[in-house]
């Protein structure tokens, strides 16, 4: 079904079908697909969002329903289930921000920098580090 998603997801929304970027599937597994649509703008995000779950549910047959949940922007995905970014439920104002499997472990070998790379990474996102998406 990921794969499915992906690729219907990658197919339609291209610059030959009229959208401002191709999208890129950058993550996908049993329960959530993350979609690069490209516009930096968030609200533009969450519209084709919205479009490209009802897009691919009705690809799909009932009961499998796609949902729209959030944006991330800007967004640093380092690995599966390590990432952080600003958190968007709301075009207009960030809700938080988010961040999975960057921590430091305590045990670092000069204990004074222990969290200081969870600190860097969080103003690296908050400051829309241009490496981010």
């Amino acid at each position: 079904m990921i794969e499915r998603t992906k690729e219907l997801v990658e197919k339609r929304y291209t610059k030959a079908n009229g959208y401002e970027n191709d999208a890129t599937v950058i993550y996908g597994d049993t329960d959530s697909v993350m979609v690069l649509f490209g516009p930096k703008d968030i609200r533009k995000c969450m519209e084709m969002g919205n479009e490209a779950a009802a897009f691919v549910s009705g690809e799909f047959i009932n009961p499998i329903k796609l949902e729209f949940e959030k944006v991330y922007y800007p967004y640093l995905l380092i690995s599966k289930k390590r990432y952080a970014g600003l958190y968007w439920t709301n075009p207009d104002k960030y809700d938080k921000m988010d961040a999975k499997g960057i921590e430091v472990p305590s045990r670092a070998p000069y204990p004074a920098l222990c969290g200081c790379y969870g600190c860097a990474e969080r103003e690296r996102v908050l400051q829309g580090g241009a490496d981010l998406w």
